[in-house]
């Protein structure tokens, strides 16, 4: 199976600075997650996998990719695993 986006985010994160993130999910679950301190030169880019990323920003982009087409064409482990995401909580 090819590696497709099937789900994005973008918003700021975090209280001492506001970052702005913005990650990129894949069908293989390889997220692309990039974040940057406005008016600074503070800048990150790499690759990494879903659970290594804020649970806030698994939730929603758990929520993102169950409402892409391509969803239905997702193993059925992966969908149920983005499925338990989307009903994640913070408590």
């Amino acid at each position: 199976m090819t590696r497709t986006e099937i789900g994005r985010y973008l918003g700021k994160f975090g209280e001492q600075y506001e970052k702005i993130v913005k990650c990129r999910l894949y069908s293989n679950l390889d997220v692309i997650f990039e974040w940057w301190i406005p008016n600074t030169e503070m800048y990150h880019h790499e690759e990494t996998i879903l659970e290594d990323i804020a649970i806030e920003i698994q939730v929603e982009l758990a929520k993102n990719a169950i409402q892409n087409p391509e969803f239905a064409q997702l193993p059925p482990d992966i969908k149920e695993l983005l499925n338990q995401k989307s009903k994640l909580t913070n408590t």
